[in-house]
């Protein structure tokens, strides 16, 4: 039994033991990406789905948004709450009454962190550029609590990297699952407030057609 085997054993869901074999065997970056997407979007069909998605990612912009305003003005009442400590507030009230789900969890952290983010910056906050970073950091949550922080050691150990390498492996990974996390969530969050059953974006790397296939020589079929 392969070393890497341990690590593959700690995985649960469907699509998880194909992204680490895939990445373990420094396959194309693009079909780890796919069997990522593909692992994403099985899980938020089930035992990741979150149904209150919409609601957190409505208090991220409600909240950044009237930040942004409050800066502004400049003229912020210290005996009044903050955007960022009502959005705390609610984000807790969600995650208690989803009995602290995991996808609950994952999506209130990505959208502190994203908070955080954007409100540092000075120009006005977007919808669409609030729901990228949500979607982005949402995502990658997903993608490193039910796959790298359990196969970290692993994905090192089948590529020989060492970690200043593996790390920037994981950089190019998000870099570009990114593009397709956001497809994904803007698929999933309609511009009416409203929550679809995710599914996932197209593929990367297309699947060969029966022609196709048929067409190949042979040996090449085989291999």
């Amino acid at each position: 039994m392969s070393e890497g085997d341990k690590f593959e054993r700690r995985l649960r869901g469907f699509g998880w033991r194909k992204v680490y074999q895939l990445g373990k065997s420094e396959a194309a970056m693009s079909n780890v990406v796919d069997a990522t997407v593909t692992a994403i979007s099985c899980g938020l069909r089930n035992e990741l789905r979150c149904s209150r998605l919409a609601d957190i990612l409505g208090l991220l912009e409600f909240s950044l948004q009237a930040d942004w305003r409050q800066q502004q003005a400049g003229n912020s009442d210290p005996n009044e709450p903050s955007p960022h400590s009502c959005l705390s507030v609610e984000l807790e009230r969600i995650q208690s009454d989803e009995l602290y789900s995991i996808s609950v969890q994952l999506a209130s952290t990505a959208a502190e962190s994203v908070f955080a983010d954007i409100s540092q910056h000075r120009s006005y906050p977007t919808r669409e550029a609030i729901r990228n970073a949500f979607a982005d950091g949402f995502l990658w949550r997903i993608v490193d609590n039910r796959c790298l922080s359990h196969v970290r050691d692993g994905l090192a150990l089948g590529t020989e990297h060492p970690a200043a390498q593996h790390e920037q492996w994981e950089k190019d990974f998000r870099t570009l699952l990114r593009p397709q996390a956001e497809k994904m969530i803007k698929q999933m969050l309609r511009d009416d407030g409203s929550q679809a059953i995710a599914r996932a974006p197209r593929r990367l790397t297309p699947k060969l057609r029966t022609m196709d296939v048929l067409h190949k020589p042979l040996h090449a079929i085989a291999r």
